[in-house]
């Protein structure tokens, strides 16, 4: 008799080399588990739809670009309220347009968690699709300037000591500063709604509500949750609610939705508010003269217990989540607790809801980085509640994908990079160009036989830096202060001693000075060595160059700790020592901007 799921299995690779050469196998009994999650979606017997097929993305007919990275939670003003804003984000344009940069990146702005702001993670959000309304200055907002309780709230003594202080912390006091806002975000949107009952055709009431009719029923599902997890005995885990709100389509949480019509209301108008500050932001990158603009971040993924995870629910693969096998860097592997999509129901689907995400996203982008692009062609699923090393991959329609980000990217002109760092199978860089999705190069990884490469051997369709936010700074990597953290956390894998690991950095740092000497630049101080290596990386014939803002501001500490706990390390709350105008009047900051600038725009030397 022919096994019902023998087709299923072929979409599972139970055996694969990590990074470090060793063999791993999928055991029976996590295998089983796997195929019946596969088996049991309840999306797969939906009517197919059609598929994206074919197309390359948007590449612009210029070559050697540059920009500058961000995170936006982390930059300080004298204005904001203790975490970056959209117009910290304007600000950092204008910096960056009149240093001559093409491009301002950020890190994802995704939605959070209304009913917990400490979960604060970029890269594990609640929606891909809509934006985070922490990042939202409630000063610019619509209504602000004529809602006299808001104002009377915000001038307070106690108001403005609040916020004294919470721009005076090292790092963003999410909890606080979320309620804060809030408070002041109620009365703004009581201010609006009377507008709406006084001055049904005026711009902005009918311009929110073209917002509201063009994003359609996803927004409405999204702020459905946002409503229902923020009520007393829900929290953000729909998993755990009255079983009859479980489901977004079902008749309680139908039925909620009519009968709190304002409370989803509220939430659509948050999201209105970030689409237009965000909005502004691209507009200031035009106005600069700026080639690319924007460049967002698409993460790779949410938790199961999100708003994406409530809505999708019938498309993804349950009691899984996606992680990473052994590497260099975590030799223990990781599970990263965000879902995955189950690949035959996205194919039935015309991966509709991939190719929805991708567009919010392009919105307001003049490029997007995906991050962990192999995710496209497989996923590294680990079981709930296992071991990293339990797991296997889970082959993905990397065609279908590939196409529907094309679609996406041609239509608005809009640039794609994919973060193709990690375990990668031979077959997809060629599948990446094929597509026209740059990849990245950093230039702490790019050495063969202990030798770093010279600029002409990076590749044209690429984008280079330096490092990642997941990695040491610049000066971080330089000083070992990485090393020394992880050590100290006990990341690191017990098999190598801290002073050997401080001996190969030592001679990874020798290594580097020969390369930048072979360039002819400067290796005479370590001072000079955040200039020569920003230099070095603009030599290259690659299309995008990226500088981190923490390395202008010549940072030690990284933005992520992978492997590290919350308490251990403040992974994602880190601010900026000094504020933007500070570090772009720094001698170090002006000299890597001017080689930036001076190398970039010279012909490619290929």
């Amino acid at each position: 008799m022919n096994d019902p799921h023998a087709d299923i299995a072929t979409l599972v690779e139970r055996d694969y080399h990590d990074a470090l050469g060793r063999h791993h196998h999928m055991s029976d009994a996590v295998m089983i588990r796997l195929i019946a999650a596969l088996a049991g979606a309840r999306g797969a017997d939906r009517a197919p739809a059609p598929l994206p097929r074919g197309g390359r993305c948007f590449l612009p007919d210029w070559q050697r670009g540059w920009g500058i990275a961000a995170q936006l939670y982390g930059l300080r003003s004298p204005r904001n309220w203790g975490i970056g804003d959209f117009t910290d984000l304007q600000r950092l344009i204008e910096l960056a347009a009149v240093a001559g940069a093409d491009f301002v990146g950020v890190n994802p702005l995704h939605a959070c968690y209304a009913a917990d702001p400490a979960r604060i993670s970029p890269y594990s959000p609640s929606s891909r699709e809509f934006i985070n309304v922490l990042y939202l200055d409630p000063l610019a907002m619509t209504g602000y300037a004529e809602s006299g309780a808001a104002r009377a709230v915000v001038a307070s003594r106690s108001f403005q000591a609040l916020l004294a202080q919470q721009r005076a912390n090292a790092t963003v006091a999410y909890a606080e500063i979320a309620a804060a806002k809030q408070s002041i975000f109620r009365v703004i949107f009581d201010t609006f709604e009377h507008r709406i009952r006084a001055a049904p055709r005026d711009e902005a009431v009918r311009d929110f509500a073209a917002f509201v009719k063009n994003r359609g029923k996803p927004l409405r599902c999204f702020a459905a949750y946002q409503a229902l997890s923020s009520l007393a005995g829900f929290g953000p885990d729909w998993m755990s609610w009255p079983a009859e709100f479980r489901y977004p389509a079902g008749p309680a949480a139908t039925e909620f939705a009519e009968h709190h019509a304002r409370e989803l209301r509220y939430h659509t108008f948050l999201q209105w508010q970030a689409d237009r500050q965000l909005g502004a932001c691209a507009a200031a990158a035009l106005r600069g003269g700026m080639r690319i603009g924007l460049y967002l971040d698409l993460a790779l993924g949410c938790a199961p217990d999100s708003a994406e995870g409530w809505a999708g629910q019938d498309e993804i693969v349950p009691d899984f989540h996606v992680g990473a096998p052994p590497d260099d860097w975590n030799a223990n592997g990781q599970d990263w607790g965000l879902f995955a999509y189950n690949p035959e129901v996205m194919l039935r689907a015309g991966c509709e809801t991939y190719r929805r995400i991708v567009a919010a996203n392009m919105i307001h982008a003049g490029a997007v980085r995906i991050d962990h692009v192999l995710g496209l062609n497989r996923l590294f699923l680990v079981p709930a509640g296992g071991r990293p090393v339990d797991g296997a991959y889970l082959r993905m329609p990397f065609d279908a994908l590939g196409a529907a980000i094309a679609a996406e990217s041609t239509a608005r002109n809009c640039v794609v990079v994919g973060e193709d760092l990690g375990t990668v199978p031979p077959d997809l860089p060629p599948r990446l160009a094929a597509t026209g999705i740059l990849s990245c190069r950093l230039l702490i990884f790019m050495r063969q036989s202990g030798r770093y490469l010279a600029p002409t051997d990076y590749p044209p369709e690429a984008l280079v830096a330096l490092t990642t936010h997941d990695l040491p700074t610049w000066r971080g990597f330089w000083e070992g202060r990485d090393l020394e953290l992880k050590y100290a956390l006990g990341i690191r894998p017990a098999d190598i001693a801290r002073d050997q690991a401080l001996t190969v950095r030592a001679s990874e740092r020798e290594a580097i000075r020969a390369a930048f000497a072979h360039a002819g630049l400067d290796t005479a101080a370590d001072a000079a060595l955040a200039v020569a290596a920003h230099r070095f990386l603009a030599q290259t014939p690659s299309r995008l160059a990226l500088v981190q803002l923490e390395d202008l501001a010549q940072e030690v500490d990284q933005v992520n700790l992978p492997g590290a706990s919350a308490g251990a390390y403040p992974s994602f709350a880190r601010k900026l020592g000094r504020d933007l105008d500070t570090v772009f009047a720094d001698p170090t900051a002006n000299a890597i901007l001017a080689a930036m600038r001076a190398e970039r725009s010279r012909p490619s030397p290929r």
